[in-house]
C-alpha cells in the first residue's frame, strides 16, 4: 500500500471518529431527562427509607411501652406523669394493630394489656366467658386480655383516637392522645370522642337527616296547620257507564286506558 493510500484512510478514519464522538455526546433535553428520573429515583429512595425508619421507631416504641409503668406501685387510674407522657408519645404514631400486638406481647408475660398498669391479666378456666357490656359470650382470650373492666375502657378510650392510616402517609399528625385517668370521672368521659355504639348511631342519624334536608322535630311541631275551606258544595261522583263487580276493586272503580287498567 502506498503512502497516499494510507493518508486517504487515516482521513476517512478520523472523519468517521468525530461523527461518532458527535452522535455520542448526549443532548441537552437527554441531559434534563436523566435529571429528571434522577430525581424521580431519589425522591422515591427518600420515601422508603422514610417508611423504614418509622416502622423501625414504631417496633422500638412497642418495646418502650412494654416496659411501662416504671414503678410497679402505680395505679393506673393515677399513672405517673412521666410515664403517661411516654405512652402518649408513643402512641401519636401508633395505628391500632400497634397497640394490639403490645396488648398480645404484654399478655404473654402475664400482664395486663394497658400499658399503664402493672397487676396481672384475668385468668379464666372456661373457653366462653359471659360478657356483661356486649351481651353475650366472648372468647376467654379477649376477657384474659385485661385485669379488670376498668382498664378495658381506659384501653378503648385510647384505641378510638388512633388513626387506621400509616404514619408515613398522613398529612396531618396527631398532635396529642388523652388518656382516661379515672373511668368514674364524668369530665373525662365526656371528652371521649365515640363513647358507645349508642352515640354513634345518634351521630350518624343526624348526619343522614342534614343530608336528606330533614330538620328537627322541634321546629316540624312549630308548623301551624290549618285545613283548608272549601266553599263549593260536595257532589256524589257520576259514573257515565254501568259498573259491574268485575269493574270495581276494593270499592273503586277501574278505568280502562289503552292496554292498562288505573284507578279512579
Amino acid at each position: 500500500m502506498s503512502a497516499a493510500q494510507r493518508k486517504d484512510e487515516k482521513a476517512v478514519t478520523a472523519t468517521k471518529g468525530g461523527k461518532d464522538a458527535e452522535t455520542s455526546t448526549p443532548s441537552h433535553d437527554d441531559k434534563a431527562r436523566e435529571a429528571r428520573i434522577r430525581a424521580v429515583a431519589m425522591q422515591h429512595a427518600l420515601s422508603i427509607q422514610e417508611k423504614k425508619d418509622l416502622q423501625g421507631k414504631v417496633l422500638d416504641m412497642i418495646l418502650t411501652a412494654y416496659d411501662l409503668p416504671s414503678d410497679a406501685t402505680t395505679d393506673p387510674a393515677h399513672p405517673d406523669s412521666t410515664d403517661a407522657t411516654t405512652f402518649r408519645n408513643c402512641l401519636r404514631i401508633w395505628r391500632p394493630g400497634d397497640l394490639d400486638e403490645l396488648i398480645q406481647e404484654r399478655n404473654l408475660d402475664d400482664r395486663c394489656g394497658y400499658a399503664l398498669c402493672r397487676r396481672s391479666n384475668l385468668k379464666q378456666k372456661a373457653t366462653k366467658i359471659w360478657s356483661k357490656k356486649e351481651g353475650t359470650f366472648v372468647d376467654r382470650p379477649v376477657d384474659e386480655r385485661w385485669c379488670s373492666n376498668e382498664c378495658k375502657e381506659r384501653n378503648d378510650f385510647v384505641r378510638r383516637q388512633l388513626s387506621n392510616e400509616p404514619a408515613w402517609l398522613r398529612q396531618i399528625q396527631i398532635q396529642d392522645i388523652r388518656l382516661l385517668t379515672d373511668p368514674n370521672m364524668d369530665s373525662n368521659l365526656d371528652e371521649s370522642p365515640m363513647k358507645s355504639e349508642g352515640e354513634k348511631k345518634v351521630v350518624n342519624q343526624k348526619a343522614l337527616a342534614l343530608e336528606r334536608g330533614d330538620t328537627s322535630s322541634k321546629q316540624i311541631q312549630d308548623i301551624p296547620i290549618r285545613e283548608k275551606k272549601s266553599t263549593a258544595e260536595p257532589k256524589p261522583p257520576i259514573f257515565t257507564h254501568q259498573i259491574t263487580v268485575s269493574d270495581v276493586l276494593e270499592g273503586m272503580p277501574i278505568r280502562q286506558t289503552g292496554n292498562s287498567r288505573k284507578y279512579d
